[in-house]
C-alpha cells in the first residue's frame, strides 16, 4: 500500500529528517520518503493506519495542505531544529 500526502511547512532537510524519524516508528509502515520540492511525503507498508500517519504529521506541525495555522508553523520548526541536530 502507498500513501501520498500534500503537507505544509516542509522547508528543509531537518524537517524531511523528523518526519521521516516519526512515521517510520508507526505499526506496518516500511519505507518513508520526502519530496521537498512538491512538499509529499510518500508513506508505504502493509495494513497502515492512514489515520494515525495524517495525526501525527498534524502534531508535529506538518499538517494536509490547507490545514495550516501559525501554532503548527511554530511546532514545524522545533521539529525542523531537532531533525537537523538528532541526524548530524
Amino acid at each position: 500500500m502507498e500513501y501520498i500526502l500534500k503537507i505544509e511547512n516542509l522547508k528543509c532537510g531537518g524537517c524531511e529528517n523528523s518526519i521521516i524519524n516519526a512515521l517510520s516508528k508507526i505499526a506496518n509502515v516500511q519505507t518513508v520518503k520526502t519530496n521537498l520540492s512538491t512538499s509529499e511525503v510518500d508513506v508505504q507498508g502493509k495494513g497502515f493506519d492512514r489515520k494515525k500517519i495524517v495525526e501525527k504529521l498534524n502534531k508535529m506541525g506538518y499538517p494536509l495542505v490547507g490545514n495550516n495555522n501559525l501554532l503548527k508553523k511554530i511546532i514545524s520548526h522545533i521539529g525542523c531544529a531537532l531533525g537537523k541536530i538528532k541526524f548530524r
